[in-house]
């Protein structure tokens, strides 16, 4: 795969980012799996599954999640986005090499900052996950973390928050911890 293809998915994660304040969450309950094509993950506490339809075409076969609520009435309203990568060629998620030339693609193309790369551990194993900010509002910000099998079966997380949002943070860790592939 290409990071190319990653840069494009992190555009449109960055476009729904912008849509997730007039969204129309529907409520999930504790301990609900939300399904995409190849893939169940939890939904996150705080967090409802969208059934905006603007979100379900841009994501086709993924999965949109909105926080219920903001933490704090002047912080940016945190969403995560699974969608799909590719196909494409193979590569792999725990190259650093990979991950850093992702990270900077999709800085150069949103207008953003990387504030850093790294491989993560996650329950599909070690994977590539870069965070960056807004070059004009630097407490918006959004972590993109790789979920591969395959050349065929990759996706993407990618969790918009408020930097000072710890309650989107931990939802996305909790995404990210509880993913399988089906």
């Amino acid at each position: 795969m290409r990071p190319r293809i990653l840069i494009l998915v992190a555009l449109v994660a960055m476009f729904i980012g912008t849509w997730a304040n007039g969204a129309t969450p529907v409520a999930g309950e504790p301990g609900v799996r939300a399904r995409g094509d190849t893939f169940s993950v939890p939904v996150p506490k705080g967090f409802s599954v969208s059934k905006d339809g603007r979100f379900i075409r841009s994501v086709p076969g993924g999965v949109v999640f909105v926080a219920d609520k903001r933490a704090a009435p002047h912080l940016f309203l945190g969403s995560i986005v699974v969608t799909r990568v590719g196909p494409g060629p193979d590569f792999d998620p725990n190259d650093p090499t990979f991950c850093k030339q992702a990270a900077d693609g999709a800085a150069a193309q949103m207008g953003v900052v990387v504030k850093a790369y790294r491989t993560v551990r996650t329950s599909v194993g070690n994977t590539c996950q870069w965070e960056v900010v807004d070059k004009e509002m630097s407490t918006r910000g959004a972590t993109s973390t790789v979920m591969y099998k395959t050349r065929d079966n990759s996706w993407v997380v990618i969790c918009n928050f408020d930097t000072r949002d710890m309650q989107a943070r931990a939802a996305c860790g909790e995404v990210l911890a509880g993913w399988t592939f089906d």
